[in-house]
């Protein structure tokens, strides 16, 4: 049985669940860092980028970018996973930290915060199409949920919110 061992350097811990994307596993560090590492062969790793916050979720992959959450410095960044360089980010008002991974739909990226704010993003025009605050700023149990043409939401006090979503 072969077997390898590999870290990230500088984070004292790998926070964010790892996500398997072009031969590469890409994770997020508690230093603010996602990191790639070679996920065929010898597990060394390839690459770095700063965005800044820690980072305790799983990145979304959807339309050759990469979309993440960070919590400290509360933003949604999106990644170019092949240049490994920030395209845009979105940093709003009171805005909440993002420990959740998000979810898509069509043209759109979806994510909650830790203050109960649920995001629908358009990442090719790097703006936000709507966003709902849940009564009482309570967070999010789980990532935005797709169900059809309907995002779910299940809330920390134990609410299934349901949006209702157009075709594009």
């Amino acid at each position: 049985m072969e077997h390898w061992t590999t870290g990230a350097g500088e984070a004292t811990a790998l926070t964010g669940q790892p996500l398997f994307v072009d031969s590469r596993i890409v994770v997020g560090g508690n230093d603010g860092k996602l990191y790639w590492f070679d996920g065929t062969l010898s597990g060394a790793k390839t690459g770095e980028l700063t965005l800044a916050a820690e980072i305790l979720t799983q990145p979304l992959a959807r339309q050759k970018h990469l979309y993440v959450g960070t919590s400290g410095f509360d933003a949604i960044w999106c990644v170019d996973p092949v240049r490994r360089v920030v395209v845009w980010k979105q940093n709003f008002a009171n805005m909440g930290g993002v420990s959740m991974p998000g979810a898509g739909l069509d043209n759109r990226v979806y994510f909650g915060t830790d203050k109960g704010r649920l995001y629908a993003l358009d990442p090719r025009r790097e703006t936000c199409g709507w966003m709902y605050e849940v009564d009482g700023g309570k967070g999010f149990a789980c990532r935005p949920l797709i169900a059809g043409r309907r995002v779910l939401a299940i809330t920390k006090d134990g609410r299934i919110l349901g949006f209702d979503e157009q075709q594009e």
